[in-house]
């Protein structure tokens, strides 16, 4: 089985985090809600208290085949700030792990340097810094990378997650209910 982690920050966009974390389950692949307080509990951009199953500190990314980064620019510019945060995606990036980002999400793998020469989408104004960018897709897939331009795109943004593993095949069992929690 698949696992990933969804980094949590407060501030962050429940629907990008929730959607996915949703379709993935339904799916059979585990999405756990890592929370980058040091608490288990996250305050989403529109103040719903959510509860993670860990905190940064009980993760061992050694064990995880994705990260997704929901957006919220709150949420984000938090995770920005995170060293613990930064490490953790240069991880996947280095040991070339599926990374996810949606909205603002990307704005952090442009902090980090991490989205060079690749195609990628991401809400209009996050962008800055980057050297490509691509305005016309609502979801874009490049290797390794998945992003989305925002939360509207949450559903399709979790469908490309599920196809990289699964297939086409794997996502026409979730769409047609025939796989499923």
């Amino acid at each position: 089985m698949k696992k990933g982690i969804i980094l949590l920050a407060d501030g962050f966009e429940q629907t990008e985090a929730l959607g996915p974390q949703d379709i993935l389950l339904r799916a059979g692949i585990k999405a756990d809600l890592v929370s980058t307080n040091h608490t288990d509990h996250i305050i989403s951009s529109m103040g719903t208290k959510v509860f993670a199953q860990y905190t940064l500190e009980d993760i061992d990314f050694e064990k995880y085949d994705f990260i997704i980064i929901p957006g919220g620019s709150t949420g984000v510019e938090n995770l920005s700030n995170s060293n613990e945060v930064a490490s953790v995606l240069k991880h996947f990036y280095q040991n070339q792990k599926l990374i996810c980002a949606i909205c603002a999400g990307p704005s952090l793998l442009i902090k980090l340097n991490l989205l060079n020469n690749r195609n990628f989408t991401c809400f209009p104004g996050f962008e800055v810094g980057a050297t490509t960018r691509n305005k016309v897709d609502p979801v874009v897939v490049d290797k390794n990378l998945i992003t989305a331009r925002s939360m509207y795109y949450s559903l399709p943004f979790a469908e490309e997650i599920v196809r990289f593993y699964l297939g086409q095949d794997g996502l026409d069992k979730i769409k047609h209910g025939t796989k499923g929690i």
